[in-house]
């Protein structure tokens, strides 16, 4: 028979698991109790789930493909986490600097010609820059 104190207990275990309160972190274990509270139900467990596929609990090896099944449940129960999870996804399957540049100041360029002198005064200058904005 479930109950929600087993449901959240195994859920709080797999927190406790991954993020080592109160224990070393063990990822496989984290893994555990995660499938553990999903097969009892926990709305959040598939979070649990699909962080445990981004990082590789079980296997060691982060597959972020196995994270998407487990976004479609969360978003009915915790729509914003589903989204940020989602978003990780992405983040992990997109080619490299296939998401843009992030944001922030352009790279300071300096012409080689220039010389190393010219280019210690150009970082100092955009240095100077950022600390007045």
């Amino acid at each position: 028979m479930k109950t929600p104190a087993q449901r959240d207990a195994a859920w709080l275990l797999g927190l406790l698991a991954l993020h080592g309160l109160g224990m070393p972190p063990d990822a496989p274990q984290a893994q555990h109790w995660f499938e553990r509270a999903q097969a009892l139900s926990h709305s959040l467990a598939p979070a649990g789930l699909a962080w445990c596929a981004l990082q590789g609990c079980g296997t060691g090896q982060p597959n972020p493909v196995l994270a998407r099944p487990w976004l479609e449940p969360l978003r009915r129960a915790d729509p914003g986490r589903a989204q940020f999870l989602e978003w990780l996804v992405e983040q992990q399957l997109a080619p490299l600097g296939a998401l843009g540049a992030p944001p922030g100041p352009a790279p300071v360029v300096v012409p080689h010609a220039a010389g190393p002198a010219h280019a210690l005064s150009a970082a100092t200058d955009a240095r100077t820059l950022l600390r007045e904005m």
